[in-house]
């Protein structure tokens, strides 16, 4: 009976000595990371937190989650719609096995799938070495492997700036082309008329340009007898330099000075001494112009133009044995032209 006593108060030390005491917290095992994925309004249609975990695995090629309850390292990602097009994802890293960390990535692509793989991948880099280890172990080899590359777009990163192809430059010169009727008083008797072709050359973003016209201006006649005269025609080049200046809207105004050599044919008739002559003349130029854009490339134009005779010769004839002036050009003569205009 002692024997049997004793070995039932052996048996009950044993037990009581390894039992835990009461109140005493009982240890708990836990290792890895766990997973929190949520998806703002817009996002719904993203991949879930089961597809997000297993792109994560694909590039650590292992089980990096287990559940909150044995998590020692949280990570914590959320997804939101960006506008005019696009996904932000926002990532906070938290632990014991890591330092606190944020990151946010910009996909500015339309497909969500593409914001989830840049995400996976950059959680797959933030993470632990020894945190993705100590997750559920599985049968795939331990061995590392590079991730795949994916683009992944960070919200620092500055857009690729414009090449000169992609704006005008500065210092390019554009060609304008006008072709008009022409009205002008002066350098023929009485009122004339004829045709005025010109070309501009201007800089983008200048006030300055050069211009260059041409005009023709139909015979005139000038009768000392009802069977006798003397007619008229003139052709000139003008050359001037122009400041120009675009108003508010389509309109734009533009004046210039410059020089214009003339040349006038003179043909007689009814006389004993009818001949065919030209003279040179040169002349200094004032003109005005208002030019109105129907588009980048059309403008309908109106031009006045002002000018004074430097150098002429004079018009005369034979008649009756007598030297007669047949024309004497006024000391200033004006014109006015309507066109249309077509930029290059």
């Amino acid at each position: 009976m002692r024997s049997l006593a004793a070995a039932v108060v052996l048996v009950w030390l044993l037990g009581c000595w390894s039992r835990p005491a009461r109140g005493q917290p009982v240890e708990r095992a836990t290792t890895g990371s766990a997973l929190n994925w949520s998806r703002l309004p817009g996002t719904e249609t993203c991949p879930d937190v089961t597809e997000l975990a297993r792109r994560i695995d694909d590039h650590l090629r292992r089980e990096a989650f287990t559940s909150p309850a044995q998590a020692t390292l949280l990570v914590d990602a959320t997804i939101e719609a960006v506008q005019p097009q696009g996904f932000r994802v926002r990532i906070i890293l938290s632990g014991a096995e890591a330092e606190p960390g944020v990151r946010e990535l910009e996909s500015p692509g339309v497909d969500c799938s593409d914001a989830v793989d840049a995400a996976a991948l950059a959680i797959a880099l933030m993470m632990p070495p020894d945190a993705a280890a100590a997750s559920r172990p599985t049968t795939t080899p331990t061995t590392t492997s590079e991730p795949r590359q994916l683009a992944v777009t960070p919200t620092d990163t500055a857009l690729p700036a414009k090449t000169d192809n992609d704006a005008p430059r500065a210092d390019s010169w554009h060609t304008r082309l006008a072709v008009g009727a022409l009205g002008s008083v002066g350098p023929l008797p009485g009122a004339s008329a004829g045709l005025i072709a010109n070309l501009r050359e201007l800089r983008a973003g200048a006030s300055l340009a050069i211009d260059l016209s041409v005009a023709y201006l139909a015979p005139r006649r000038a009768s000392w007898s009802p069977t006798s005269g003397t007619d008229f025609s003139q052709q000139a080049l003008n050359l001037t330099g122009v400041w120009r200046r675009r108003l508010d809207g389509p309109l734009e105004v533009s004046v210039g000075a410059g020089v214009q050599l003339a040349g006038t044919s003179a043909r007689t008739f009814g006389s004993t001494a009818s001949h065919d002559f030209t003279s040179l003349g040169v002349s200094a130029l004032l003109e005005g112009e208002g030019a109105w854009h129907a588009d980048e490339h059309w403008l309908l134009l109106a031009r006045l133009t002002g000018g004074m005779p430097v150098w002429n010769e004079s018009y005369d004839v034979v008649i009756d044995g007598r030297n007669q002036s047949v024309f004497d050009p006024a000391p200033v003569f004006c014109s006015l032209w309507l066109g249309l205009g077509l930029t290059l």
